[in-house]
């Protein structure tokens, strides 16, 4: 079984890709979604690429095993390389976790501008950038927002193996699903599906489709302990590998009105301030909060757990915090109980003791 820890979308340069063509097709594949979805993957400990999808190797018009290893840097033009140094460096610190920008993007001298939509996740407890580019007409949309209707608040993403077996998969999911990465990897998606006809169907698109274009398709996921979600589940193609990515998010249409408009309203508030960075420079932006320079733990943290923290040490108590996120009390003590355990602590008052003491070292 492999650690949750694997490089998220990993290429496997020396397999050769399986096709699942010759299954028999009993039905439509209806609801079947199509997306063309250029994804890369970066470390933001060193700021390399990980790994890209077929479609963002297209885009930017280089082969995915030229790409893969080398700084995202390099993908810029030199006077740009500074700017994406520093918010690349924002997001590894924790200053913020999502952004969005104009940058060129591909073959030197090109003067084709790409929007650039970066946002963190976790893997094995490290930060990792998803960053999703477009050349597309409309700029103030990405793709997963064009076909989802929104920008996804919370996703998971990860790799499955030809069997469709869990390869890797982000911290993530257990916000989504409920379930820790450590029990998915090494399991079968089907597994997890309530009705193995979506599986099927899912399987059969995805050996048709060219590999530039990533699968969509809403089905019923389950958990260990048996309860149930509604989520988007998006298989696309990794350039160079014969695994392929994909994507896991809620999907909003299966929820009550009142939840879907809160977290709609949430989602836009989010989305807001990305666009605010980008048209103020993005290392401008320092929320407040502890000093993620002073504090390495922040890098291990979802960025709900980061919330609660800057909450906690502005004074809000837990029923305040569960109300303005719209989430349980039980909730926000398990997120707690997690930020007590990374910096060494057993309660609020000794975390806030903690920082404070070093605040006043520091000054």
């Amino acid at each position: 079984m492999r650690s949750p820890a694997t490089s998220l979308l990993r290429p496997v340069f020396d397999a050769e890709r399986t096709f699942l063509s010759g299954l028999a097709d009993p039905e439509p594949e209806r609801d079947i979604g199509r997306l063309a979805l250029p994804l890369l993957v970066i470390d933001l400990e060193t700021f390399d690429v990980r790994s890209l999808t077929v479609a963002a190797a297209q885009l930017i018009g280089a082969p995915g095993d030229s790409i893969v290893g080398r700084p995202v840097v390099e993908l810029v033009p030199p006077n740009e390389r500074r700017h994406v140094h520093e918010s690349l460096a924002a997001l590894r610190d924790g200053l913020m976790d999502f952004y969005r920008v104009r940058r060129r993007l591909g073959a030197p001298g090109s003067q084709d501008a790409t929007t650039v939509w970066v946002r963190v996740v976790l893997s094995g407890g490290a930060r990792v950038a998803l960053s999703e580019i477009s050349r597309s007409s409309d700029q103030r949309h990405s793709a997963l927002d064009w076909y989802l209707g929104r920008e996804p608040a919370d996703l998971a993403v990860g790799t499955i193996d030809d069997g469709w077996t869990f390869l890797s998969v982000s911290t993530e999911i257990e916000t989504i699903l409920g379930t820790s990465a450590a029990d998915l990897v090494g399991r079968s998606i089907r597994a997890l599906v309530l009705d193995d006809r979506d599986v099927d169907r899912l399987r059969r698109a995805v050996s048709r489709a060219d590999e530039g274009t990533s699968v969509a398709l809403s089905i019923t996921m389950r958990s260990r302990s048996g309860t149930t979600k509604d989520v988007w589940l998006v298989v696309g193609a990794l350039a160079g590998s014969s695994i392929r990515g994909f994507i896991i998010t809620e999907d909003l249409r299966h929820i009550s009105t009142t939840v879907a408009d809160r977290l709609s309203s949430l989602e836009h508030h989010m989305w807001n301030i990305a666009r605010e960075v980008e048209a103020t420079g993005i290392t401008q932006f320092r929320p407040p909060g502890p000093d993620p320079s002073r504090f390495a733990q922040l890098r291990t943290l979802t960025t709900r757990q980061r919330e609660i923290l800057v909450r906690l040490t502005h004074g809000e108590r837990v029923p305040t915090m569960a109300k303005a996120l719209y989430i349980s009390p039980s909730t926000v003590r398990n997120h707690l109980s997690v930020i007590f355990e990374r910096f060494g602590v057993h309660s609020q008052p000794e975390l806030l003791s903690l920082l404070t003491e070093e605040d006043m070292t520091s000054t």
